[in-house]
C-alpha cells in the first residue's frame, strides 16, 4: 500500500501565513495606500467586461485616467510606474484639472479621500468606464468600486453592481463574491 508523505514545508506553511506581519498600507501605521491601491485597481481589470468584451484577455490597450489631487501625487506616480512596465497594455492620462468630455477611458481612478470631483463623476455617468476610488461615498456618487483598508489592515472593496450594469460594465461573480459591500 502506497502512503502519501507531505513535505515538511506543508506543515509549516499555515504557521507562516498566520505569522505574517499586517498589510503595509494600513491607515494609522504611517504606511501609504498609494503603494497598494493602484496595483489592485489594475488587477481588478481581469474580472471586468466592457460591452461584453474582456479587454485584458483580448490584449486590448486599457486607457487609464488618474485624478490625483493628493499631496505629492503619489497615486499618479505609482500608476505611471505600473503602466510604464507594460506600455502596450496601458495608456495613462492625468485627469487633475483636465477636461475629460472628449477623452475615452476604460478605467478612471479617483485618488484619496478628500472632496470628490462630482463634475468628473457626472461626465462619466452612463459611459462604459470603470470608476474606482477610495472616498467613503464614491459608490453612492457614481463610482463602481471603492477600495479601502479594513480595521485588520487588509485590503477590502465594495462594488456598485447597479452602476456597473447601467454603464455597460459586467463584473465577474468571482470579484463580487469577495466584496464587503454590494449595491445591487
Amino acid at each position: 500500500m502506497l502512503k502519501f508523505v507531505k513535505p515538511a514545508w506543508f506543515a509549516v506553511l499555515p504557521l507562516l501565513l498566520v505569522s505574517l506581519p499586517p498589510l503595509e498600507g494600513a491607515p494609522g501605521d504611517g504606511v501609504d495606500e498609494r503603494e497598494i491601491f493602484p496595483t489592485l485597481a489594475l488587477k481588478v481589470l481581469k474580472y471586468v467586461e466592457w460591452d461584453g468584451q474582456a479587454k485584458v484577455e483580448l490584449g486590448q490597450r486599457i486607457r487609464v485616467g488618474v485624478y490625483d489631487r493628493t499631496r505629492g501625487k503619489g497615486y499618479l506616480q505609482m500608476f505611471s510606474e505600473l503602466c510604464d512596465k507594460y506600455p502596450l497594455a496601458y495608456e495613462l492620462v492625468e485627469l487633475s484639472g483636465a477636461a475629460v468630455d472628449d477623452l475615452d477611458f476604460d478605467l478612471v481612478y479617483i485618488a484619496g479621500k478628500s472632496k470628490l470631483p462630482l463634475d468628473l463623476l457626472d461626465s462619466l455617468a452612463g459611459k462604459p468606464v470603470l470608476v474606482i476610488g477610495e472616498h467613503d461615498s464614491i459608490l453612492e456618487k457614481g463610482g463602481i468600486i471603492r477600495l479601502q483598508v479594513s480595521s485588520l489592515r487588509k485590503p477590502e472593496y465594495g462594488i456598485n453592481l447597479k452602476r456597473a450594469k447601467d454603464s455597460g460594465i459586467k463584473i465577474e461573480s468571482r470579484l463580487s463574491r469577495g466584496a464587503v459591500e454590494l449595491i445591487r
